[in-house]
Parts: structure tokens; sequence; C-alpha cells
């Protein structure tokens, strides 16, 4: 071969080198163009090796393993103690090896491996009220349980004999309420602390002729004007003009015994005390003092516990559905008035009542408030109270030696806090919490 013939050949092997390394995709790992740089240096020595694509590979992946160009090996050729997992990654095994216990469990009744103890079908839960079934885990579990709701009003889980929940009337004239005996029977008696109508004070009512008032918040009222019987039990002293007639209203005392009777209820209950008189709770023993102190009612509608009701109370209360008529019925069907109580005080829920369910609202005793007497408001009002205590305090309604005229609604009457009459009683509420 002549001179001049060498490095054209030489040119020509370089040239179609170049060109073989044209057909093969850019490497992106780092190294690849030394690696190509390295063959163009060896391309006289190793010009073959180029042009063999396993040979590129190897030489596009110089940190490669010397090992890997037999990377098809057989899996027979491997260390049989190895832990050979195949195509599945090492974390997935525990999934497989579940997976591989699942399917090979024998299925309970719901479709899961995990044994069933119980029958499906057998009443479970509160009072039996539920049943088991399967879920959807494939385990058994109590369906339809009622909870608190499965419990009778008195607690229990056996049916009692009547349908009227704890302190619902269930007899009048007077007037008898559900008292629970045990957790599994009822008796219907004579209270000794009041029964509550339903609560009220989510709309707007009739305070007084021309005027209308609503509340941001929602107290209940008693059924009756308290008893001469729920004073007693009080351990309060009576002095009553009727003398016979345990079922008829408390009448004869002042301001601060009822105040004072309220809150003895209130502890009784575990209720808060709404009255004070200064750091005490007002007492009996403060109300029989000579000069009784004025209580004082700090926490206002806030409080839980019994009380006089606000004139605007007693006014939503009393008025309820009637709006601005004066009765709320037929005055020989709904109150004792002079016309039929033969001039004295009668049991109590022996008249129909209003719509609200209160007995007596009209006639038998007059019904002392909280409120001190005052010219009611115009318009519409929010939370009334009058409190100023400057002329005395309101009583309510009409008595039972009120005449036909007086038997209203809308009678008001002025009271000396410290007097007492055969005429006035009271009727008491809570705020509902």
């Amino acid at each position: 071969m002549s001179a001049m013939t060498r490095p054209i050949l030489i040119l020509t092997a370089a040239a179609l080198f170049l060109a073989g390394c044209e057909t093969f995709p850019e490497r992106e790992f780092a190294g690849a163009d030394s690696g190509a740089e390295d063959a163009m240096g060896d391309a006289g020595d190793q010009g073959n090796d180029a042009r063999d694509p396993d040979a590129a590979e190897v030489g596009d992946a110089p940190d490669a393993a010397p090992d890997d160009a037999g990377a098809d090996d057989t899996d027979a050729e491997r260390d049989p103690g190895d832990n050979d997992t195949g195509d599945v990654p090492q974390d997935d095994m525990g999934d497989v090896a579940r997976d591989d216990a699942d399917a090979g469990c024998e299925e309970n009744e719901c479709g899961g491996c995990d044994p069933i103890t119980v029958t499906l079908g057998e009443s479970c839960g509160t009072c039996g009220s539920g049943a088991w079934t399967c879920g959807r885990d494939g385990n058994a579990i109590c369906g339809g349980d009622l909870g608190e709701d499965a419990y009778n009003t008195c607690g229990g889980c056996e049916p009692l004999d009547t349908e009227l929940a704890r302190g619902e009337v269930c007899d009048t004239c007077p007037l008898k309420v559900v008292r629970c005996v045990d957790d599994r029977s009822v008796a219907c008696e004579i209270p000794e602390t009041p029964s509550f109508a339903r609560p009220i004070g989510d709309a707007t009512y009739a305070l007084g002729q021309s005027a209308e008032t609503s509340f941001t918040y929602l107290f209940e009222v008693a059924h009756t004007e308290v008893t001469q019987t729920m004073w007693r039990a009080a351990d309060f002293p009576l002095n009553v003009a009727n003398t016979g007639c345990t079922d008829c209203p408390v009448e004869g005392i002042t301001f601060a015994e009822a105040v004072a009777f309220a809150n003895a209820l209130s502890e009784r209950a575990r209720l808060q005390p709404c009255y004070m008189a200064g750091n005490a709770v007002y007492s009996l023993a403060h109300a029989q003092r000579d000069q009784p102190p004025r209580p004082e009612w700090r926490e206002g509608v806030r409080c839980n516990g019994y009380r006089l009701p606000t004139e605007a109370e007693w006014a939503a209360a009393a008025r309820f559905g009637a709006r601005n008529q004066s009765t709320y019925g037929p005055l020989d069907e709904i109150a004792w008035y002079v016309g039929n109580s033969n001039q004295q005080s009668h049991p109590v829920a022996c008249r129909t009542p209003n719509r609200l369910g209160l007995y007596d609202v009209i006639g038998n005793v007059r019904e002392m408030t909280w409120d001190s007497f005052d010219v009611l408001p115009e318009g519409r009002v929010v939370d009334y109270i009058a409190d100023g205590r400057v002329n005395g305090s309101v009583s309510r309604s009409s008595d039972f030696f009120g005449s036909s005229r007086q038997s209203s609604l809308f009678s008001r009457n002025q009271m000396d806090p410290t007097e007492r009459s055969e005429l006035v009683g009271v009727r008491l509420v809570r705020t509902v919490p």
C-alpha cells in the first residue's frame, strides 16, 4: 500500500466510526462524553469493537459493574441461599404474603377470616335495640343500636304501661303527673314540685293591648300555681286562708317568701339558685326577718333554677294562642271567679287549660311576677323586664273574688312586696339551658 493510500483509508475508517456513533441515542448519565472521546482516540485499534452494538453499550456506561454483561444469566446460576424475590420488590413481599394468607383462609359467614362468635340476627346493644349483622370488613357488627334513646322515660328497658313521659299530666282536678316508681313502672300522683309545659320564647307574643314582646332565650312555665302540698314539701310554713285544701294554690305568702321558695326548690333539684342576699343565697331566714332584704337577681334569665316569671314571660304564656283576646274560652269553663267560686280558692287544674296547657291562668288566685309595677311599653320590645321596684310588684290576672269584667288576661294589680293576701299566689318558671 502506498504512502498516499494509507491516510485515505484511515480517514475513511474514522468517518465510518462517527457515522456509526450517530445511530445510538445520546446517554444522559455522567461520563458519556468522555466515553465517546476514548472510543475515537482508539479508533485505529478498536474499530471493529466500536461497530459492535454490545461493545458500544459497555463503552457508554463506564461505571457499570463488570458482571452487568451477564445480566441475562438464568436464575439457576444464582446462590440458592440468596433471598430471591424475582421481579417483586422487597417492600411488597408482606402484601403478597397477606394476599396468599387471605386467599387461603376459611371464610366466615360475613366473608371475612376472623371467627364470628355471635349469632347473626340476635338482638344486641342498649336494651336489645340492635341486631348482629355483617359489616363491610367481613366481621359482625351490632346494627341499629338506639343507644340512650332505647331507654324508657324512667331509665329502664321494659315498656311502661303509659305513653306519657315522666312529669307529664296524667290526671286533673287536682293535677296529677307521671312519677317513676322504678325503671319499670310509673304512678300517677299529685306532684310535690312543679311540672312544666313545653318551652316557649321562639315567637312574638302579646304583652299588653298595644305592645308585643319577643325573647332571645327559651323558658318553660309551670302547669299550675304552686300548691299547698308543694309548699309544705319544701318545709315552708303555711299561712293560708283555705286550710282544708292541700291541692289548692298556696296563698297568704309574701314576695320574699316566694323568692326563697324558688331558691329552695332549685337547691333540691341541684339547679342554680337565682336570688341572692349579699353573698348568701336568699333563704326563708332572710324572708322571715322583720325587714327582709331585697333579693338580687344577678344572673337574670341566664339562671337555670326555679324563679318568678317576668311580666313579659307571664303574658306570653298566659295569652299563648289568644293574642289580643281577653280570655281563651267561656269564663265558667276556664276560671274560678265570683260567679262560681263560692268566694274561696279551689284545687288546681279543675278548669280547662289554655293552649299551652296552663291551668287557672284566669281566676283562683292572682300570680306574682318579678317586675315592679310600671306603665307597659308600646310597640315591640325584646326581653322586657321592669326592675325598678319603685311602685311595688306586679301580680297578674284575677282571683276567685273577681268579677267577670276583672277576669281577664289583661288584668294587672299592684302589690306591696311585704303584704300577705289570700287572693295572691305564684306560678314558677325556668329558663331552658
